[in-house]
C-alpha cells in the first residue's frame, strides 16, 4: 500500500469513527500515523491490510473471507503483535492497530459484528479496530 492510499484509508476510518482523537494527523513510518493533541499527547496508529486467508493467493490481501475470518483477523493481529515494541515511545498517550478491509467476499447471512463480538484476541495494542472500507463500519476487536 502506498503513501496515497494509506492517506485515504485513515482519513476515511477518521470521518467514520465518532471517537477518533481530534489533533493533526502526522503521518510517520512506525508507527504509520501519529495523531498529535498538544506537545505531550500523542496517538501512535498503525495501518495494515487484513492477511489473505490461508493457502490463497496473496492477492487476496485485504479481503475478508466468512469462512477463515477469525484466521485472518488471528494472522494479521499476530503478526503485526510482534513489531508493537517498535511502536514504543514515551510520548504515546496509546498505540492503536487498525486492520482495513477492501471488501467481503461471501455470503449475505455472514454478521460480521455478531463473529466479532464473540471473539477475542491476545495483542499488546491499546485499542485494536477492523475497520470495512466498503461498508465504512468500524469493529472494535476485544482483547484476550
Amino acid at each position: 500500500m502506498n503513501i496515497e492510499q494509506e492517506l485515504i484509508v485513515i482519513e476515511s476510518f477518521k470521518d467514520h469513527y465518532p471517537d477518533f482523537p481530534k489533533g493533526k494527523i502526522i503521518k510517520s513510518e512506525s508507527p504509520d500515523f501519529i495523531i498529535q493533541n498538544g506537545p505531550k499527547n500523542k496517538i501512535g496508529i498503525e495501518l495494515v491490510q487484513l492477511l489473505p486467508p490461508p493457502k490463497h493467493h496473496y492477492s487476496m490481501v485485504g479481503v475478508l473471507k466468512p469462512k477463515y475470518a477469525y484466521e485472518q483477523l488471528m494472522m494479521t493481529i499476530f503478526l503485526k503483535n510482534h513489531k508493537r515494541p517498535l511502536y514504543n515511545d514515551p510520548h504515546f498517550q496509546s498505540i492503536w492497530l487498525v486492520i482495513h478491509i477492501d471488501y467481503m467476499d461471501g455470503t449475505d447471512s455472514f454478521n460480521l459484528n455478531n463473529q466479532i463480538e464473540k471473539w477475542s484476541f491476545p495483542h499488546d495494542f491499546d485499542k485494536v479496530f477492523l475497520y470495512d472500507l466498503f461498508s465504512q463500519s468500524t469493529f472494535a476487536i476485544s482483547q484476550e
